[in-house]
């Protein structure tokens, strides 16, 4: 039977996958793990670290080698190790002072084994938005719990995937900081050069959000409508807007914070504003979306 490799996103609970294959990337316990042949690893220990990468002993032998690189026009030392798996990927990772995990570059033979490893990230990490770069790149990031420097304690750190998707490349890019301008920096990572807004999400996600708070605010619309409608003497509107007041249990939710722009007899606009760290399309302001009430139908609008 031909093994193939595969990117799976394994839960805390226990799952059974049939077939995992000799290389995947799995998390438990908020941590980023690589198992090869059914040895889990820590891509991001040390290099000289217990169930580092280069423990592992039936990947096809490392190439080991020590060079000065420049980065960010500062020489650093780099212990660089490549290895692969046969038919699969190859890697090459770059321990900074020749220890610290700094970057890991893969790069794909098997066309399937890249599309697992697009859709584990898909599912794992928050999309970047590219202002310049190649169609074909993407870049996403997430926060993963990590030991670069042996201390024996993880702690909680950005790591960053960015893919190559561009004709005869398949390949990956996975580091552990935000801004790819510092691997960008060193010619000798061949990382494509791209340009990203690490605040602003992409307009796929913005809308996942918006759709999520417009189903929140749409139950504050249906008590405005129902209060236009009943009569005065059971402290309705009696056929008007006014007087309405957002009831005490509905002000606000675990996502956002409910208010009203603007109130007449025959219309209300009421509003939602995320809590979360969400920037709306601005770049600047807190995600807002809005229902314009009216006493049989409403229409929904995003404000930023």
């Amino acid at each position: 039977m031909n093994k193939k490799i595969l990117f799976l996103l394994l839960f805390l609970t226990p799952a059974v996958f049939p077939q995992l294959g000799d290389f995947l990337f799995k998390t438990s316990g908020n941590e980023l793990y690589l198992q090869m042949y059914g040895e889990t690893v820590d891509p991001f220990a040390p290099f000289d670290a217990k169930n580092s990468i280069q423990k592992v002993k039936k990947i096809t032998k490392p190439v080991i080698t020590d060079k000065k690189l420049t980065v960010n026009a500062t020489p650093v030392d780099f212990k660089i190790f490549k290895s692969s798996v046969k038919g699969l990927a190859s890697f090459t990772i770059y321990y900074s002072e020749k220890k610290e995990n700094y970057l890991i570059h893969l790069k794909f033979e098997n066309a399937n084994s890249f599309k697992n490893l697009q859709s584990f990230i898909g599912t794992l990490f928050e999309e970047v938005k590219v202002k310049n770069g190649p169609e074909g790149l993407s870049y996403r990031k997430g926060t993963y719990m990590y030991d670069l420097t042996g201390t024996g304690t993880k702690a909680p750190g950005d790591v960053t995937i960015l893919t190559d998707s561009r004709p005869g490349k398949n390949e990956a890019f996975i580091g552990i900081i935000a801004d790819p301008a510092s691997y960008q920096s060193c010619v000798d990572f061949n990382y494509p050069k791209i340009e990203v807004d690490l605040k602003a999400m992409s307009e796929q996600k913005i809308f996942e959000y918006y759709n999520n708070m417009a189903s929140e605010l749409y139950e504050l619309v249906v008590v405005a409508q129902e209060y236009y409608k009943k009569p005065k003497t059971q402290n309705g509107g009696g056929n008007s807007f006014e007087g309405f007041i957002i009831p005490e249990n509905m002000k606000q939710t675990q996502n956002c914070v409910f208010g009203i722009d603007a109130i007449t007899t025959g219309e209300i606009i009421l509003t939602a504003t995320t809590k979360l760290d969400i920037i709306g399309q601005d770049g600047k302001t807190p995600l807002k979306v809005r229902f314009v009430t009216r006493p049989d139908d409403m229409q929904p609008e995003v404000v930023n």
